[in-house]
């Protein structure tokens, strides 16, 4: 993932080198930008992972994968072709319950465990865009860099031993945080209602390559988002 990430960088850097002569040359159409969006985001497998991070038999009540989360980029563009973006993206209430069930040494009793938790994604990104017109109003886009995730998952676990004693019973909080930096990507479309506003909706896949839980499994894996933004330039 190391040398993923080094290439990317690479890609991103020696374009912004190519791009450069032509910048003098079309002064009208550089300039900043800032763009908030909102849309729909999918926490790759999170249910299927949560049915291994426990040994007993697992009994998944709820679970939700996909959530609505909001982002704020701003960038500078070179030229009509060529940008700079960075900025951060936030999503929470990938909300899950579910119940283990572990037999115990008597054959009447058993351990159930009921957890409870919700967990928080966000992003922080840097990377390039690079933007084709299709007219005057109309164009398209890709984008490419690095981001740095973060995931928080809180909650609470409830224990009741079915062993005869209704006194038996345990309550812990639980607190998991994990973290990295992968490649993202994406592609979209463009209409420019203004000379310094328009519109876009996108696509945009968020890699996350790391450990999380006793397992060491990824709860996210990679993150899908599809969003709409307004873009405002000056």
């Amino acid at each position: 993932m190391k040398h993923t990430t080094k290439a990317i960088l690479s890609l991103i850097f020696a374009a912004i080198l190519a791009v450069a002569p032509a910048v003098a040359q079309e002064e009208d159409k550089s300039g900043f930008y800032v763009s908030p969006e909102v849309g729909q985001f999918k926490a790759g497998d999170i249910c299927a992972n949560l049915r291994r991070f426990a040994d007993g038999t697992e009994q998944l009540s709820s679970c939700s994968d996909s959530e609505i989360g909001w982002g704020l980029s701003a960038g500078y563009w070179l030229n009509e072709n060529f940008a700079i973006e960075g900025g951060g993206l936030f999503a929470s209430g990938f909300d899950y319950t579910y119940t283990d069930i572990y037999p115990l040494g008597d054959p009447d009793g058993t351990r159930m465990t009921d957890v409870m938790a919700s967990a928080d994604y966000r992003s922080f990104f840097l990377g390039g865009v690079g933007r084709y017109p299709l007219g005057e109003r109309f164009a398209v886009f890709a984008k490419a860099g690095i981001h740095l995730w973060d995931v928080e998952v809180a909650g609470r676990s409830e224990d009741t031993l079915n062993d005869g004693d209704p006194s038996n019973g345990l309550e812990n909080s639980i607190s998991i945080d994990t973290d990295g930096t992968d490649p993202y990507f994406g592609i979209g479309a463009e209409f420019k209602l203004w000379d310094n506003l328009a519109v876009q909706a996108e696509y945009t896949r968020y890699l996350a390559d790391g450990e999380f839980g006793p397992d060491e499994d990824n709860l996210f894996e990679d993150v899908d988002a599809i969003t709409a933004s307004a873009v405002w330039k000056f």
